[in-house]
């Protein structure tokens, strides 16, 4: 048992148990019940302290390709979060780092520039705080890790780094949930460029193997599904603006294993800036389209 919150639970449990086991044959049943009531009064208040002191801890892995929009699609979302109760959550930005990075790239794009592709072998962790309504609302702590694109060819066949058990290899593959990111631009030209069928093939397969490591990773059994959130999602929606149930058409392997393989599994189309300019920049005010869905999509599941 690897959780240490479950190891004191057991022992305050245990020990608790010894001490009535003593005073039954010694005390009154009225000092034996108040006894109870202090005990239980007493791991009440532990479990309150600990929890709150604690945080429980969620790690989400965000996949995708080079330049499908990871980068700017975590800069949006912070922005959207800080600070707000959403669903029942209260959602923020934690951290100085995580709060001085997102803080400037979003200067950047509201800049009208557009971001620096994530330099080859980097990871950025973002990290938020989210905490329940209540007294005994749970806190947790979501780790959304922002590696560059070129760590996806660990799961591409045709690379070097096939299946290579870096630290990129065991993030995706013990997260407590997974995001697909898929460029809509490359879904706009796939129809008439032969180079961009091709590549939505590879990023195709190498999502499939990505997935189909994770479900052995995480165990699964034969006839049963991953209980792991998968969510499919859509960036840069605004080029293509099509109904979000036809998208899966572009993608319909991945997303057909998806349904057969996964317990908890949605699509969802995002804009982290809405339309942009005829020149490419992006626009003068960022009017994101569904950017926070999936994070939301995602934590009712894992806290559930």
């Amino acid at each position: 048992m690897k959780n240490p919150v479950y190891l004191i639970i057991i022992a305050f449990i245990a020990v608790s148990l010894t001490i009535l086991g003593i005073l039954y044959k010694l005390a009154s049943p009225d000092l034996i019940s108040a006894i109870l009531a202090l005990i239980i009064v007493g791991y009440t208040a532990f479990m309150f302290l600990f929890l709150k002191r604690n945080p429980k801890t969620l790690r989400i892995s965000l996949l995708g390709f080079p330049n499908s929009g990871k980068t700017v699609f975590l800069t949006v979302l912070f922005d959207q979060i800080n600070s707000r109760r959403l669903n029942g959550i209260f959602f923020s930005p934690w951290g100085r780092e995580t709060n001085e990075k997102y803080q400037e790239d979003l200067l950047t794009i509201k800049n009208g520039a557009w971001l620096q592709c994530t330099s080859a072998d980097s990871v950025f962790p973002y990290l938020i705080k989210a905490s329940e309504k209540g007294i005994l609302g749970r806190r947790y702590k979501i780790e959304v890790a922002d590696y560059a694109g070129e760590y996806t060819k660990e799961f591409d066949i045709r690379s070097e780094k096939w299946l290579h058990r870096t630290e990129y290899f065991n993030y995706v593959t013990q997260s407590d949930a997974v995001f697909l990111s898929i460029d809509c631009s490359l879904l706009k030209t796939a129809k008439h460029q032969n180079k961009d069928i091709i590549e939505m093939q590879t990023m195709e397969n190498a999502f499939i193997v990505a997935l189909q490591m994770l479900i052995e990773e995480k165990r699964v059994k034969v006839g049963k599904k991953l209980k792991t959130p998968l969510a499919i999602v859509f960036m840069k929606y605004d080029l293509i603006l099509e109904k979000p149930e036809n998208l899966e058409l572009y993608v319909s392997r991945l997303t057909d294993f998806c349904k057969k393989r996964c317990k908890n599994f949605q699509i969802f189309a995002v804009s982290s800036v809405g339309s942009i300019k005829k020149d490419g920049s992006p626009p003068k005010e960022i009017k994101p389209i569904g950017i926070i869905q999936p994070l939301i999509w995602t934590f009712k599941r894992l806290k559930s």
